[in-house]
């Protein structure tokens, strides 16, 4: 005995004609276009800040504290911690995950943060750098670049990511008084 086998292909036909009248004019309608948009978000860690989102440092004093280049040691370091959670099933394949820094930088120096409408002209400015789990502190950070979390293709683990920031003289003269005032961005990137 032979089985026979058959398919059942089923559908749809959607046909549409101009409606007519049976003696009068050609009704048409007007047309107009529908764009249609799916967000599709992945997972990722939350990001949130840890520190006071206002962090002051004491006066610079024009003449003492401008004579050697680098970080005015007298003024200090702030502490700031960010904080990762919900970081689980966030991994993504081939990229790495990270922590962008952006920032108004001072023109010329693109690791020195500082808004270009302060009152003071001259190289001076805040610095900011990573310190790793371990204290080890980075290099300066620039403005647009990146911290990383895990490893290519890895995930982030919940917990905190620090840096400091501190206040820098880069060299030249300092005019003007008044408050230098920069703001950090922190953002979780993929690249």
């Amino acid at each position: 005995m032979i089985a026979v086998k058959s398919s059942l292909l089923a559908g749809i036909l959607v046909c549409a004609t101009p409606a007519m009248a049976d003696s009068g004019p050609t009704i048409y309608g007007t047309s107009f276009p529908l764009t249609l948009t799916l967000n599709v978000e992945r997972s990722t860690c939350i990001l949130s800040l840890a520190s006071p989102d206002l962090m002051t440092f004491t006066t610079a004093a024009n003449q003492k504290d401008f004579r050697v280049q680098g970080p005015i040691l007298r003024l200090g370091t702030k502490d700031i911690t960010l904080h990762l959670s919900n970081c689980a099933g966030s991994k993504q394949p081939g990229v790495i995950p990270a922590i962008q820094v952006t920032g108004q930088t001072l023109s010329g120096y693109d690791d020195l943060f500082q808004f270009q409408n302060t009152q003071i002209t001259g190289a001076l400015g805040f610095g900011l750098r990573h310190k790793d789990n371990n204290g080890v502190l980075g290099g300066y950070i620039r403005g647009g670049d990146s911290v990383e979390l895990a490893p290519r293709g890895g995930e982030p683990a919940d917990g905190d990511v620090n840096f400091i920031v501190d206040m820098r003289y880069l060299g030249g003269e300092i005019k003007g008084s008044g408050a230098v005032v920069a703001n950090f961005n922190f953002k979780m990137a993929y690249r």
